[in-house]
């Protein structure tokens, strides 16, 4: 076959595969078809065709064929390379290293052409230079070794440095940072930036997932030093966005090799534990570039960027210079914190805006087999839209029966606080729409409105926007504090009641006045108060027992994280327009958080009448008090959780005072005489009433408000005696107090689990379930600085939402290692039983030693807390070992110590007994002989 028809059958091949781009599951179908009809074998052998034109064709079928980091394909790669000669590294290597010899000839002539030719003449001169030198096959190449290690697979990574001990092994990380190095020494036009965006977008694949080795040979490599080229280039202040106009494209395409750079960064330090990358890294690189830049970029987004994490209206462009800063913000904060460096930190808490940062910066520790990793991520800033009052109801819902059931259940329930973060951020969404923007001033606006009323409009519609996307919090309070100072008003202005209408006394207009306003301002904020229960709460609170519905069958259908194909749903959201709706549905919720509901809209009618019958009405808004104490929600709830039961006993009681009540009606109804001595048993009915609305309270019964039939009188004597005692045990004592029992019992239990849930919540770590004292006596800060930093819970849940936004294409290794444990179920990437912290009391609190070496410490209950046992690099399994050994020791003498203290205490003790004992008898034998003498003396 000649070499036309081969590249024809080549492209017919690629557009086969790619024709379903955009398409992932399709497309993965067609490579795994043409990998098993041997098209990967094809495609390295066609590469190795001494024909350029065919080599490349292969070249880019094998990125058709490699698209999305499908590792069947990689697989097969991997296969055929170990069985096979290495002819195909052979070919890369001479095609990078002629490349290489190029670009250093293209160097030497542009500095030909740039000493004798004039300026007019020199872009033409490029030009044929550009055509001269023709590197866009490298760039396929590049492509192609980075859709060898795509999706971070780890036996290629490796491979891709040595191909094993007994043949010639050919490094192409080496090969690629070498090309790269000659590629930046050039002068930098488009045509080299996406050259050169490509062999950092081919390092970095080589490092994410992480792969250790490859990062330290980088770092060795010192790629440091061409990452500190491209960054101060960025010389121009508009070179750090994304631009239009003359040059747009150069100012892109570097723009983008920026972004690129700090990402090959950021993966050099990927999982790093150590200090030798950091430290080594912190000596080469141009950190006063980085922190020039990251002050640039913050100067142009700020005003759109506020401190607490509410995002306002980027554009694309400045999105992209947004991430570009936080990537550089990570980066140094890593450096800071891995090689401790205290200038670093010093200069970060000294930026502009540092504190937007901090506050958006996210860390977590994922556990990968025995070891541990650092993850560090932006907070999405949809994540701020979490309520306290939501954290607070999971941390109550939550199963505590064991570490692994908490994070399990908290995994669980992420679904349903993730879905209500978005439909609160479309809440906010609708609510920047509804409320009016106050029209700026201009030159011919009043000054009043310029100065006062503009300002103020501003604030109010800041002010509004954020209390009503928030929830119903605010406005609780606002009800109940005009509630109480309206009914002090009424306390005290009230006039009291005349004998007659004549000797009546108004009060005055200010008192009219002030709690008629007190009033409009008490019915506005019930109405506000309502919307946004109805609008906001009501919609999250019906998603929840869906949810809680469908979880007790163990599906939760269409409330999960992910779909049936294992990806992550994007565009699931609760629905504002159908809140209507909802007020139909209001009794699918239980009776506690519809009882909350009616009071809102009772509160409502009750703000009216008050303006319009009477102020009194408003004492009713008192009872919002109860929603500012947990304890007294506790004592309502003891009520209404088990408002069935008590319904139900209840009608128990009435059925027994009716049955009461017939006999009472056909034997003796005389007896039923009230006090002024009517008569109240002439009808069944009265004989009813009267039993239910005064046996019942009575202390002893209807016993003691019936007339009793003399003693004498001994049959009816006696069965009236049997009567009322039966009332009295059946209703007063049994009936009343099974009733109280219930209400009484249940506030027990709903106290007992509060206290149980803050006491695991104060003495435990959440995500590692390690007890706080272990962290109070090892760990700088204690157990409050572990809780708050890399083991805080909302972190675990704001990553699990960065990666329901994020493109899976764009994850890294960290990322795509959680992500595929979270589509499986599988929580063993919560570091359980496992903390750096304490790992960094074991390896002496400072990491490795520069010589290689550690000094361990002992680490007492420590190590005992950690199981399994916490392993971080190969070294400190050693470490850990020394401290287990030197724990036995340690323990050993604190024993004998103790017992040897607790000795000593007994011993003296007992002397200190025995000298009170000798001396109370001496005491009592001198005062019996002298009894003794006296009464001697008197015989």
């Amino acid at each position: 076959v000649d070499g036309s028809t081969t590249v024809g059958l080549l492209q017919v091949l690629t557009n086969l595969t790619l024709q379903y781009e955009g398409h992932p599951d399709q497309m993965e179908a067609m490579q795994n078809r043409l990998d098993t009809a041997g098209a990967t074998h094809l495609m390295i052998t066609l590469a190795n065709s001494r024909n350029p034109t065919v080599a490349a064709e292969a070249v880019n079928f094998g990125i058709a064929l490699l698209l999305g980091g499908n590792q069947k394909v990689q697989g097969s790669l991997l296969k055929i390379f170990e069985s096979s000669p290495k002819s195909f590294f052979v070919n890369i290597v001479s095609k990078m290293q002629k490349a290489s010899d190029e670009l250093k000839e293209r160097r030497r002539e542009r500095a030909f052409v740039a000493s004798n030719q004039q300026l007019d003449g020199s872009g033409e001169i490029n030009r044929l230079l550009d055509n001269k030198f023709d590197l866009q096959n490298i760039s396929s190449i590049l492509r192609l070794l980075q859709l060898f290690c795509e999706g971070h697979y780890l036996p290629m990574q490796n491979y891709m440095r040595i191909q094993g001990a007994k043949a010639q092994s050919y490094d192409l990380v080496t090969e690629v940072y070498s090309f790269l190095k000659e590629v930046v020494s050039n002068t930098m036009d488009d045509y080299l930036l996406k050259i050169a965006r490509q062999a950092f977008v081919t390092l970095t694949e080589f490092c994410q997932g992480p792969c250790p080795l490859n990062q330290t040979a980088l770092v060795k490599l010192n790629i440091a030093h061409e990452a500190n080229i491209v960054l101060s280039s960025a010389d121009d202040e508009d070179e750090l966005s994304p631009r239009s106009g003359p040059g747009a494209a150069i100012s892109t395409q570097r723009f983008e090799l920026f972004s690129d750079v700090m990402v090959t960064l950021l993966s050099l330090l990927e999982g790093c534990n150590d200090q030798y990358r950091p430290r080594l890294m912190t000596q080469t690189l141009d950190l006063d570039t980085m922190f020039v830049m990251l002050e640039r970029a913050w100067r142009t987004v700020r005003t759109k960027t506020s401190t607490d994490g509410l995002e306002g209206n980027l554009t694309s462009q400045e999105k992209a210079l947004q991430e570009l800063a936080f990537n550089i913000y990570i980066f140094l904060y890593m450096l800071m914190t891995l090689s401790g460096d205290e200038q670093i930190q010093e200069r970060l808490g000294m930026i502009s805006g540092a504190k937007y940062f901090e506050s958006m910066l996210g860390v977590i520790e994922i556990a990968r087999g025995d070891s541990i990793e650092r993850c560090y991520f932006s907070i999405p800033h949809i994540c701020f839209t979490l309520t306290d009052d939501a954290k607070e109801n999971l941390l109550q819902d939550i199963d505590r029966d064991s570490p692994a059931s908490k994070v399990m259940d908290f995994f669980d329930k992420a679904s349903g606080l993730i879905l209500e973060m978005e439909y609160r951020m479309v809440v906010r969404n609708k609510l920047n729409q509804c409320i009016p923007v106050p029209r700026e001033p201009g030159k011919a606006s009043w000054p009043l409105y310029t100065h006062a009323a503009y300002p103020f409009l501003v604030w109010l519609r800041k002010f509004m926007f954020h209390h009503m996307q928030d929830g119903i919090r605010f406005w609780q309070d606002a009800v109940l504090y005009t509630a109480i100072i309206l009914n002090a008003l009424l306390l005290y202005t009230h006039p009291p009641h005349a004998p007659s209408p004549t000797d009546a006394t108004s009060p005055t207009l200010l008192q009219q006045t002030c709690v008629t306003l007190l009033g409009i301002l008490a019915f506005l904020f019930t109405l506000l108060l309502c919307g946004a229960a109805l609008l906001v709460d009501l919609p999250i609170r019906l998603y929840r027992i869906g949810q809680s519905a469908d979880g007790s069958d163990g599906d939760h259908g269409d409330h999960e994280i992910f779909n049936s194909n294992g990806n992550l749903k994007r565009g699931g959201r609760l629905d504002l327009k159908s809140v209507t709706s909802h007020l139909a549905m209001l009794s699918q919720l239980p009776m506690n958080s519809q009882v909350l509901y009616w009071y809102y809209l009772i509160t409502v009618v009750a703000s009216y009448l008050g303006l319009v019958c009477s102020p009194f009405f408003f004492s009713l808004h008192l009872l919002m008090v109860v929603n500012k104490s947990k304890l007294l929600q506790n004592v309502m709830r003891s009520i209404t959780q088990n408002g069935k039961t008590l319904l139900l006993a209840a009608i128990l009681g009435f059925i027994i005072v009716y049955l009461f009540a017939i006999v009472a009606y056909i034997t003796f109804p005389e007896s039923f005489i009230s006090a002024e001595g009517t008569k109240m048993c002439h009808t069944l009915w009265q004989c009813l009433v009267f039993s239910v609305a005064s046996g019942i309270r009575s202390g002893g019964g209807l016993g003691d408000l019936l007339t009793t039939p003399a003693y004498d009188e001994w049959p009816q004597w006696y069965w009236r005696e049997i009567y009322n005692l039966c009332f009295f045990v059946t209703i007063v004592i049994v009936w009343l107090n099974i009733l109280f029992g219930i209400i009484i019992d249940t506030f027990a239990e709903l106290r007992d689990t509060k206290q149980k849930v803050e006491e695991d919540t104060k003495k435990r770590c959440f995500i590692c379930g390690i007890e706080a004292y272990t962290f109070d006596r090892f760990v700088e800060g204690g157990f409050v600085r572990h809780t708050k930093g890399p083991h805080n819970m909302w972190m675990y849940l704001y990553f699990m939402h960065h990666l329901k936004l994020k493109d899976g294409t764009e994850f890294n290794g960290q990322e795509s290692y959680v992500y595929q444990k979270m589509v499986q179920k599988d929580m063993s990437f919560f570091p359980l039983h496992k903390s750096l912290d304490l790992v960094s009391c074991v390896r002496g609190g400072d990491g490795l030693a520069e010589d290689g070496d550690a000094a361990p410490t002992d680490l007492d209950n420590a190590a005992l807390q950690m199981d399994p046992p916490v392993m971080v690099t190969d070294h400190s399994a050693q470490l850990v070992q020394r401290a287990v050994e030197r724990l036995g020791h340690g323990i050993k003498g604190d024993i004998a110590e103790e017992l040897r203290a607790v000795r000593e205490q007994v011993t003296s003790g007992l002397r200190a007994l025995r000298g009170d004992v000798q001396q109370d008898l001496q005491q009592q034998i001198g005062a019996v002989r002298a009894e003794m003498l006296y009464t001697l003396r008197s015989v």
